[in-house]
């Protein structure tokens, strides 16, 4: 064969070979790019599946959240709509955003869908001030709460439907809504008609004074005869004897109608403190040389602190409140056993008066009863004597000192009472 042909072969054959492996090469690059494009569309793919999970599974929740909301506000209404107070709830606008029927029927709250002017939702409220005249809008419960303040509780007469009626009474309260960030511009209010429980009270309070004034009259009749046929010459010793009984239990209901008639005063807010800067250790003196007869001054013993300051207090009733703690403690102690009376300037410009006993103690579980109306103790040996009023009034009475009244006492170890009254400002 022709060794130019020979090699012509040759050389095609290489040629042919090389394309052949470049071609294979192509290939196989071409099947790795196909490879990896195949790969980025699977992951594409399952992303999207996953995607399409999530957006379904969210839409489930979305749509049960959904029902959640509706059946919460379902229940907000059914609630809102069984309860007897009125609630409503303001923006900062004072617009009602939402009000129960008990609202509007309550105090006249107009329907939300309405459309009054702020001036005009809280002239419907028609709350009256303590001199009988509408009250002022930024003394109004919901205007203090826009402000911040929480509003408790307050009691308010309302204007009368009709000219001349009788005022309706409300207890409204209210407070801000605030936010989870802190913030909030909205306000919830709550009232209560206690019109009839208010009636009821001024019944009450006025047959107890009835009773105290209607039964004095009497009352000091009898008295006064008593003591004239104790002290006649000539009434033999057992008229005298059951005259002294009369005189003793006539005075007893004495103490009884005051009692009466002095709670009915405190609880309605009608007693006037007529206070003055009251030296509390001569106080204290005078009022144990002045009662020696009822309060035996060998079994009292007063100790003073030099340094206690002046408070500022009605003499009449810190002595009332006085009485009644040192009448307890001798009733309460073995005859003879001493009473200690001790004054001492406390921390936060206060004075502390300290009555103690060595009687026969208070169990724990009766302590946080002690100061309520018409609770009595007895002491195991007798029937517990008198209204159970004592140290209710003297609660009230320290309490309208702006003081504080305590007790510590355990059975066996006697009682400790410690009143705490505010130290009077220092003269300018």
């Amino acid at each position: 064969m022709d060794p130019h042909a020979l090699r012509a072969a040759y050389e095609e054959e290489r040629r042919l070979r090389e394309a052949a492996e470049r071609y294979s090469e192509a290939l196989a690059a071409k099947a790795l790019q196909v490879a990896r494009v195949e790969a980025v569309l699977r992951q594409q793919i399952a992303v999207a599946r996953e995607h399409a999970a999530l957006h379904v599974k969210a839409r489930r929740a979305a749509e049960e959240a959904a029902a959640a909301a509706t059946r919460s506000a379902a229940e907000l209404d059914a609630v809102l709509a069984a309860i007897p107070a009125g609630i409503a709830v303001f923006d900062s606008e004072l617009r009602i955003l939402r009000a129960n029927v008990a609202a509007r029927e309550v105090v006249g709250i107009p329907d939300p869908g309405r459309d009054t002017t702020a001036s005009e939702r809280i002239q419907a409220l028609g709350l009256l001030g303590a001199d009988g005249r509408p009250l002022p809008r930024e003394d109004c419960p919901v205007v203090r709460a826009l402000r911040g303040e929480t509003v408790a509780a307050e009691t308010y007469a309302r204007t009368p439907a009709t000219p001349g009626g009788r005022p309706r009474w409300v207890t409204m309260s209210a407070a801000p809504v605030v936010e989870p960030s802190g913030g909030g511009s909205d306000v919830v209010a709550a009232v209560f008609d206690v019109t009839r429980e208010h009636e009821l009270l001024e019944m009450r309070e006025d047959l107890l004074r009835m009773v105290s004034h209607d039964l004095r009259t009497p009352l000091q009749a009898v008295l006064t005869h008593a003591h004239l046929i104790r002290r006649a010459a000539d009434v033999p010793p057992a008229v005298a004897e059951r005259a002294e009984a009369i005189v003793r239990t006539s005075e007893r209901m004495g103490r009884m109608l005051q009692d009466l008639s002095e709670m009915v005063l405190l609880e309605s807010g009608h007693l006037t403190l007529s206070r003055v800067p009251l030296d509390v250790p001569a106080f204290l003196r005078e009022v144990l040389e002045r009662l020696s007869a009822p309060l035996p001054p060998d079994r009292i013993r007063l100790r003073a602190a030099g340094d206690a300051p002046p408070v500022l207090a009605d003499p009449a009733r810190l002595e009332r409140v006085v009485v009644n703690l040192l009448s307890n403690a001798l009733k309460y102690s073995p005859a003879g056993a001493p009473v200690e009376v001790s004054v001492v300037a406390a921390s936060g410009d206060a004075v502390e008066i300290e009555v103690a006993d060595q009687g026969v103690g208070i169990p724990q579980e009766i302590l946080p009863r002690i100061f309520d109306r018409f609770y009595r103790v007895s002491d195991g040996r007798r029937q517990p004597e008198g209204l159970g009023l004592g140290l209710y009034i003297a609660r009230l009475l320290v309490d309208a000192h702006g003081g504080r009244i305590a007790v510590d006492s355990a059975p066996g170890r006697g009682s400790r009472f410690v009143v705490r009254l505010p130290a009077a400002a220092p003269a300018p």
